[in-house]
């Protein structure tokens, strides 16, 4: 019996023409993921057809092989019940367990037989056209075989089991489709989480699909590694296979043994109705007793009046039944819960319970949020017709746009009853946190009920399954277009398919990146146009999804979009046309606000534009270029313009051995030069290159001679930004942060601006590079200061001004403060030389002031982030005093800690100043020994920092990093050893050992040994500041720091690379510990398992 159901059903499944289509969707979805992995893995020695690049689809399946599961499956059990034939068919002598297994084995086969279709499609990745021959090495035909059984075979059984259970147990074809979702949305949310979270272990035994578990293990492979390396079982990967696979066949056993025919029938069955008792008294009427009139109005006003109430009695019908209640419930607990133990911080440990990390839980939540609307929407729209009363309602006087308009408004109803749950379990997790403080009602409203991912995106969804629902007349195919079009739409802007989210229906820019500095920003005016623009469509979707909908007998598909029916009035077409028109005007803006305007650019356009900048102008690094020896600038910032206005009067010198005929000046994005003059004349620019940036200015200037070089510049950001990459954080309404070199050119050739990734460099027919820095043999980078290869260090003056609420800082010491016609002026002065690496910054903010080791300090932060502030006075005080007594006087009488908004790095470290991001413990839950260990570490090698660069000329040769970060933070270890303990350094090294590992294979070129790092962020950073470690621990840390100071005395005013300190450490260094740190050093280790141990 079993057998020739399977049969049966496999043979019909495979004559349908859907389904070989479904296959072919299949083969198109593993090529172009597998695409999407090969930009993950950024390394060039990563191969497109890599054995990691097929791990992780195999793994992760996509949301296209999850549609077709649901499509597959929910029908296979299902289509007696909905094509009303159970009735014949389960009186037939078939054994109803058979018949189930049966059912089940035909759909487990056939979506094992379209999982193939991932496989074939990996096979055919190189000769899809996608890439160069040379990206391709040998099929990894074991690997492949390995991952299609261990993670694709066990991920469509789930499925399967899910949607069979689901419609065991409800009974209804939507109960399917949820099953299967609701497994698709546990594996987004957990995939959401799982990188801003200590908690990693949790969340891979909680993703259904292993993906997470697959990932961490990928990552940690070395860049080589992963086209060839096996996927490693470890005991996690049995442990959630027990629980996931061992969890289905426990689910299939249940549902096995709850599913029977007469169960199962009953979903035709119509509910039981009470027994009406007949009234069997005679009751007598007089003859004379008048039957009313009954009289019928068909005006507007009465149809509105019939719109409401027929709103309302579906809106009841929706919220009426156990299942609504029950999944309400779901949602509120995973809401719920997902504050209450989500760890939203940025780095390490736990923080505060701010309304902004309680709304941003919803960006995770509401993709099963959206799913969900759209199915029970789909499901409302189609109700007359599944419980086949249509003859009735379509029958009766009431125009379709009162019978369906009053469906979508029941579910805009849902919509906003679910949005306003969300916000009591967020504001009820945020009280259990005991962040009643903390509550902001207004950015509760604004997220979850705007369109910032809250309930108006709902709504937006909403629209278009009810304009999908009138264009198809189809149920079946409105679940799957709807749900799939969202899906697309989230994965193409995930893995920037779609670049431009004018193309991506509902979304709007920023919903992630709200500031508790700045807010939304810049977004605020972004997302109000994106919104408009959608809300335009939805009303198109609405009123089409009216003239579309299907009243009675079915009508020519051609007489629908030929507008020649009756369903929508001519004022209703004429509305049509209206926001047709409006659509497109609002297009047409944004394309001007956004890509006419320069604020966004495809990343090619990017990399050509860097390619044409190195092939053009790479030759002036070989031209003799002055260097800047003295600044001194007049800024003016208008926050509530993003614009800033620059006078900068640059002393260069020409320190080379022969004379210069011309400068070149190259000038950041949105910074227009609007005069120049040489020693107070006015000169020339001789050539521009608007499109790049360059200027040639021609100026002579002799060997060892100077003159002043006055730029009038400024700097303007107009329209608006369409994507989260892109906030254009040096100038915001509140929170500016920027380098000087916004403002002002950079002399000469700008390194920076080349292409770093070997993969886009060849793509541009350009070299590849071994090393992203010059050598120490380069005798020209030998003499630069890593921190501005143009200029020496300085000394100079910079006077500020900005709007009269807002502070700005600037390197040096605050010499003056004054206010005039709403403006605040603040002068500084740098009397020091000092590495020319400046920033301004310009905020609303508070000042916590107090004077310790003779240093007067500054700690300028949001005026509600004053939670840590004590921790950070006692760090700030702790380093102060190390550095006084073990390495030598702290460089500067006053010094300042700015808070900045998250959108730039996490930390900047120059001249009187150090800016730490918004993110970086201001409002962490330091109740543990972690998250104060961080906070004293943050702050105390930010401090170093500034000892180090006022004490050590960096050199602009390899290893530079080593000095300017991994230096600092071993030297701050020894704070966090003395005020914490070992735990405290347990914590920070161990972060930044898996750090290392997870980013050492993901390095876009190849990773190279500390002693030639090149600017690499995980490589100094983490591995540098471990092996230093390790090496203080061994030699001792008072052996250590003297070392470091004894160096410094020798090495002042000269450019040092970091070779030249690393000899004196060696010295210091048995034989045995010399080989072993030498190692670390000087070589890439495959498997550097021992580097953290050891540095404990």
């Amino acid at each position: 019996m079993i057998a020739k159901i399977l049969k049966f059903e496999t043979k019909t499944r495979w004559k349908k023409p859907i389904s070989w289509f479904f296959f072919l969707l299949m083969i198109f979805q593993s090529i172009w993921f597998t695409q999407g992995a090969y930009t993950y893995y950024a390394n060039e020695a990563t191969l497109m057809n890599g054995a990691a690049l097929f791990y992780k689809n195999f793994a992760g399946g996509g949301m296209i092989m999850i549609i077709i599961v649901a499509i597959v499956t929910g029908g296979v059990l299902f289509k007696d019940i909905q094509h009303k034939s159970a009735g014949i068919l389960y009186t037939m002598p078939i054994n109803e367990k058979s018949f189930f297994l049966g059912r089940f084995l035909a759909a487990l086969s056939t979506n094992l037989i379209l999982g193939t279709g991932l496989f074939v499609g990996m096979l055919l990745v190189p000769y899809s056209g996608i890439g160069s021959a040379d990206k391709f090495g040998p099929t990894p035909w074991g690997q492949m075989l390995e991952g299609f059984f261990l993670l694709t075979v066990p991920n469509l059984f789930l499925l399967t089991v899910a949607c069979f259970a689901a419609l065991v147990f409800f009974r209804k074809m939507a109960a399917g489709y949820l099953g299967i979702f609701v497994v698709a949305i546990l594996f987004m949310v957990t995939e959401t989480i799982r990188p801003n979270t200590p908690y990693t272990t949790f969340l891979q035994l909680l993703d259904p699909f292993g993906y997470g578990y697959t990932t961490e293990i990928l990552d940690t492979l070395p860049a080589t590694a992963k086209n060839t390396t096996y996927l490693p079982l470890t005991y996690m990967y049995f442990i959630h296979k027990a629980i996931w696979t061992g969890g289905a066949i426990l689910l299939l056993i249940i549902s096995y043994k709850k599913f029977s025919f007469k169960y199962f029938i009953k979903a035709l069955s119509p509910k039981a109705k009470k027994n009406i008792v007949p009234d069997t008294e005679t009751t007598s009427f007089s003859s004379d007793i008048g039957v009313p009139e009954v009289q019928l109005f068909f005006s507007a006003k009465e149809f509105i009046k019939k719109l409401s109430r027929l709103a309302v009695l579906e809106f009841k019908n929706v919220i009426r039944p156990v299942n609504f209640k029950v999944i309400m419930i779901m949602v509120a607990l995973m809401f719920f819960l997902q504050n209450l133990v989500w760890n939203p911080t940025y780095y390490l440990g736990a923080q505060l319970p701010t309304t902004a990390s309680m709304t941003l839980t919803r960006i995770t939540t509401g993709a099963a949020i959206m799913i969900l609307l759209m199915i029970w929407s789909v499901e409302l729209f189609f109700k007359d017709k599944t419980s086949n009363i249509w003859q009735i309602t379509d029958a009766l006087p009431v125009p379709v746009w009162v019978s369906q308009f009053s469906k979508y408004l029941a579910m805009c109803g849902v919509a906003f009853i679910l949005s306003v749950t969300i916000i009591l379990c967020g504001i009820l997790a945020q009280v259990a946190k005991g962040g009643w403080e903390h509550i902001d009602l207004w950015l509760y409203a604004e997220d979850l009920l705007g369109y910032k991912w809250g309930w108006l995106t709902y709504v937006l969804n909403i629209s278009f399954a009810f304009f999908i629902a009138g264009l198809t007349g189809n149920r079946f195919a409105t679940h799957v277009l709807t749900v799939g079009y969202y899906l697309f739409n989230l994965i193409s802007v995930e893995f920037d398919i779609i670049e431009e989210i004018r193309y991506t229906y509902t979304l709007t820019p920023g919903v992630e990146d709200f500031s508790e500095i700045s807010g939304y920003g810049i977004w605020n005016l972004a997302s109000n146009w994106f919104f408009l623009l959608w809300a335009t469509l939805a009303i198109i979707f609405v009123l089409l999804g009216i003239h579309f909908w299907r009243r009675g007998k079915a009508f020519d598909f051609k007489r629908k979009i030929t507008f020649r029916t009756n369903q929508l009035n001519i004022y209703g077409k004429g509305a049509v046309l209206l926001m047709v028109i409006a659509f497109i005007s609002l297009q047409s803006f944004i394309v001007s606000e956004v890509n006419e305007k320069g604020n966004f650019q495809p990343e090619e356009v990017l990399n050509s534009q860097a390619a044409s900048y190195e092939k053009k102008y790479k030759r002036i690094l070989s031209e003799p270029q002055p260097k800047i020896t003295h600044a001194e600038l007049d800024i003016a910032l208008y926050p509530e313009e993003r614009k800033a206005i620059s006078k900068a009067a640059l002393t260069l010198t020409n320190d080379c051995n022969h004379s210069i005929d011309t400068v070149y000046l190259s000038m950041a994005p949105f910074t227009t030069i609007k005069k120049l003059l040489w020693n107070h004349s006015p000169i020339k620019i001789s050539k521009k290159d608007e499109e790049l940036r360059m200027y040639a200015i021609p100026l002579s200037i002799d060997t060892a001679a100077s003159g002043v070089l006055s730029v009038y510049s400024q700097k303007e950001y107009s329209g608006f930004t369409q994507k989260g990459e892109n906030p254009q954080p040096e100038l915001l309404f509140n929170g500016s942060f920027f380098s000087i070199r916004e403002i002002i050119p950079t002399i000469g050739y700008d390194v920076h601006r080349e292409l770093k990734k070997n993969r886009e460099r060849i793509e541009h027919q350009l070299p590849r590079v071994e090393n992203r820095m010059p050598s120490i043999e380069n005798a020209i980078a030998m003499q630069q200061d890593v921190f501005a290869p143009d200029a020496k260090w300085l000394t100079g003056k910079i006077q500020l001004s900005t709007s009269k609420t807002q502070f700005a800082v600037a390197p040096g010491k605050l010499v003056k403060t004054w206010n005039d016609q709403q403006r605040s002026h603040y002068m500084y002065e740098i009397t020091e030389p000092t590495p020319f690496a400046w920033y301004i910054s310009s905020s609303e903010q508070e000042q916590l002031q107090f004077r310790t080791h003779d240093v007067d300090v500054s700690i300028l932060h949001h005026k509600k982030h004053h939670y840590n502030l004590i921790h950070y006075q006692e760090a700030i005080d702790n380093t102060l005093d190390f550095i006084n007594t073990q390495l030598g006087n702290y460089p500067y009488s006053e010094n300042r800690m700015v808070e900045i908004p998250f959108y730039q790095e996490k930390q900047y470290s120059y001249a009187n100043t150090i800016a730490t991001s918004e993110k970086e413990g201001w409002i962490a839950d330091i109740q543990e020994i972690p998250e104060q260990s961080y906070l004293t570490f943050l702050t105390a090698s930010q401090l170093i920092r500034q000892w180090v660069y006022r004490n050590i000329h960096i050199a602009n040769v390899q290893g530079a990093d080593m000095l300017q970060t991994a230096l600092p933070e071993a030297l701050a270890l020894q704070i966090v050893l003395e005020k914490h303990g070992a735990e405290g350094v347990h914590s920070i090294l161990e972060k930044k050992y898996n750090a290392y590992i997870k980013e050492r294979g993901n390095d876009p070129n190849t990773e190279i040994p500390l002693l030639y790092t090149d600017g690499a962020p995980y490589l100094a950073q983490n591995k540098g500041t471990l092996v230093l470690y390790k090496m203080m621990k061994k030699m001792g840390a008072d052996t250590f720091t003297l070392v470091v100071k004894n160096s410094i005395r020798q090495f002042r005013d000269t450019p040092v690379p970091f070779t030249a300190l690393y000899r004196r450490f060696l010295v210091n260094l048995s034989k045995e510990d010399q080989i072993e740190i030498k190692k670390d050093i000087e070589t890439v280790q495959e498997i550097p398992a021992l580097l953290y141990d050891k540095a404990i």
